[in-house]
């Protein structure tokens, strides 16, 4: 039984993905969710750099936080309608793996929840993905959650139970109830 789930998000369509897997298996445990935000540190190159570079990372950067909070609020929101327990955390830069499950196991949380666009290992590491040092760090489960081009992100629905008294979530791609895939857990 998963009681405390962390769900990292970042400025990434992915996010989308986890949202609706984290909200899922919210729903059929009972479980709180901690939705984490983490916001890039973009730094300027330390050669020299015309103004107008400065002035668009700080756009860039000011842009991410923005929509990072703006999925943190999403997703609480969604949490409350279905009825489910959610909290909130943005982690200040310098963000690492290292920080998250210190974050997980500060709250207790039994399960952290990531998307993952597909990129190559070779892309990860070039990128900073924070996937492989939670893989290696965190005692706890760790549930990514691969972008699937095929699935529209669309809000998760709560269904009146029948006979099972668990609330029942559905998402809809294509215009199609369906389940999103996770790496390694059997859907």
């Amino acid at each position: 039984m998963l009681n405390r789930l962390l769900l990292v998000l970042d400025e990434f369509d992915p996010s989308e993905i986890a949202i609706m897997e984290a909200l899922h298996l919210a729903g059929e445990h009972g479980s709180a969710v901690l939705f984490v935000g983490i916001v890039p540190t973009l730094t300027v190159p330390p050669f020299e750099v015309p103004s107008i570079s400065v002035l668009s990372t700080a756009r860039r950067q000011s842009t991410a936080e923005a929509t990072v909070r703006s999925r943190i609020e999403r997703g609480v929101r969604e949490a409350s309608r279905l009825g489910l327990r959610s909290a909130f955390r943005l982690l200040d830069p310098p963000r690492s793996a290292k920080m998250v499950v210190a974050v997980a196991e500060e709250e207790g949380c039994d399960t952290i929840i990531i998307a993952s666009d597909g990129r190559s290992a070779l892309g990860r590491l070039i990128a900073g993905s924070l996937i492989p040092g939670l893989i290696t760090h965190a005692p706890m489960p760790v549930i990514v959650c691969k972008a699937n081009r095929d699935v529209v992100p669309a809000p998760v629905t709560r269904t009146p139970p029948t006979r099972d008294p668990a609330p029942v979530l559905t998402v809809v791609a294509r215009g199609r109830p369906t389940r999103c895939g996770l790496t390694g857990v059997p859907a």
